[in-house]
């Protein structure tokens, strides 16, 4: 069974350790995205270290850094190679939760890393209740970084990601007609109904597919999910086409990275091969947010719509996960 105590910063193993962890998330993200800190980071007042054990063995090291105003970070969650998948990351999780909730704080955030290398940390932060946010201070937006949160009990609210449901269909609908009005995201006309929006979602669901929001305090931020591409023919069942609105007041504030984040995630762990996405070729801040994603431009359709009077080109982006999931 293991163990868990104050890490001790002279430990030759857990110097060890930490090395092992700056290495890996230094190599396993983009030039200057690695968030981990050095052992003088570890060090500061603020920063409590914990070291795990397994008789003698150290197996996995964790830090809550507080944050003030009753918010604390969890920093430095690392797990030994031969060690993984066997429980000693979660059971460390769930010593700093418990030990913030001590302390009382309110809210506890992260920052992960977005590669493929980090998602089993992912869908274990989300496994304890924590939600993809936009960056808290002193992070700045990051596409090689996801950004989660837990309430504690926090009295004020954060924007963050969960998944739909029928509740959320009018303030998803408000949003979807907006776009609609105001732009070219959607080549459609008329708005949509309650009605419409309530049979696509009970069709998604029925389908097996996510459909997520950004929310805050109840009210909805944005939306985003993704469904069969082509679906008529089975040939592509491996393969989803995505889309994702957030609403205007919300624009700009990391709330569509952090949806996309989660859906992504999502596809991983429903073991999509292929995500498409089709966005308007004048759309230039849309294409560079899927860039910024991993999404590559794979067509570009000319005058296929039309819409506020003219001809509209379409590109299709694409994004390929690993082989083997």
């Amino acid at each position: 069974m293991m163990r868990v105590e104050k890490g001790d910063l002279g430990d030759p193993r857990l110097l060890a350790l930490l090395e092992a962890h700056l290495t890996q998330c230094r190599a396993e993200t983009g030039p200057k995205s690695a968030h981990a800190l050095a052992v003088a980071g570890l060090a500061a007042p603020q920063v409590e270290v914990f070291a795990g054990f397994e008789g003698e063995a150290l197996v996995v090291v964790g830090a809550l850094k507080s944050l003030g105003e009753a918010q604390g970070e969890v920093k430095s969650m690392h797990t030994s190679a031969e060690r993984r998948r066997s429980g000693a990351g979660a059971a460390m999780l769930a010593h700093i939760v418990a030990e913030a909730r001590r302390q009382g704080l309110k809210r506890l955030s992260l920052e992960t890393g977005a590669w493929d290398f980090f998602h089993p940390a992912r869908r274990l932060y989300r496994r304890f209740g924590f939600r993809d946010c936009a960056p808290f201070p002193p992070y700045k937006a990051d596409a090689n970084s996801v950004f989660m949160t837990l309430d504690l009990g926090d009295a004020t609210p954060v924007a963050a990601t969960r998944m739909a449901v029928e509740a959320d269909l009018p303030e998803i609908l408000a949003i979807y007609n907006h776009i609609i009005a105001t732009s070219t995201a959607v080549y459609r006309d008329d708005p949509t109904t309650l009605e419409e929006r309530a049979d696509w979602l009970r069709q998604r669901q029925a389908a097996g597919f996510p459909t997520i929001v950004a929310e805050r305090g109840g009210e909805v931020l944005g939306f985003a999910s993704y469904g069969s591409f082509r679906g008529a023919f089975p040939g592509y069942r491996h393969s989803v086409e995505h889309s994702v609105h957030v609403g205007e007041a919300a624009r700009g504030s990391g709330m569509g990275a952090a949806l996309m984040g989660h859906l992504l995630d999502l596809a991983r762990e429903a073991n999509v091969h292929v995500m498409v996405g089709a966005v308007d070729a004048d759309n230039a801040g849309s294409l560079r947010f899927h860039a910024k994603l991993g999404f590559a431009e794979a067509g570009h359709f000319h005058e296929v719509g039309r819409k506020f009077g003219r001809w509209l080109d379409l590109v299709f982006v694409e994004k390929i996960f690993p082989a083997g999931r």
